[in-house]
């Protein structure tokens, strides 16, 4: 038997068996899996997985059981098998869980994290405006007036 990869991508064994190629294509496979992650109110939420699978892969995100997309505060990305996902400022309502799922001709597969978001004890609205603090002292010097220094001395003469 002759092995040939004909242009159509397609195994040929012998004349009269073949294998397509998507028998032949990987299921997508997370090699690196989320973490749950806790990051701080007003801080950056970055999520990472790596998936490995043929080529083409579809990547979603989902944040309790909804389907996510690049806007506003959200970006998403897909390069070289690395899916991410980046919160510039994380807030509350984006506490949760989270889910990546990557699909292709031969399968799908997905991977999940937990999402914790601290608040802090400084209202977000004064974090990053200075504060400043003064200091007043105030010196008081008391004389005794001249009728009251007459009386201070006549009360020591009557002594």
């Amino acid at each position: 038997l002759d092995l040939l990869l004909n242009r159509s991508l397609c195994l040929q064994l012998s004349s009269n068996h073949f294998i397509s190629s998507a028998e032949a294509k990987k299921p997508p496979v997370f090699d690196v899996p989320l973490k749950p992650v806790t990051v701080d109110e007003g801080d950056k939420l970055s999520l990472r997985c790596h998936v490995c699978g043929s080529a083409p892969l579809k990547v979603q995100w989902m944040k309790d059981r909804k389907e996510l997309s690049s806007a506003g505060s959200i970006r998403l990305g897909f390069s070289d098998g690395t899916a991410s996902l980046e919160i510039s400022s994380a807030s509350k309502h984006d506490a949760g869980d989270y889910l990546c799922k990557a699909t292709n001709e031969a399968g799908a597969e997905f991977c999940k994290a937990k999402v914790t978001v601290k608040e802090t004890s400084t209202p977000k609205s004064t974090r990053n405006t200075p504060v400043c603090t003064a200091s007043l002292t105030t010196e008081v010097c008391c004389r005794p007036s001249s009728s009251s220094r007459k009386r201070e001395a006549k009360k020591v003469e009557d002594r």
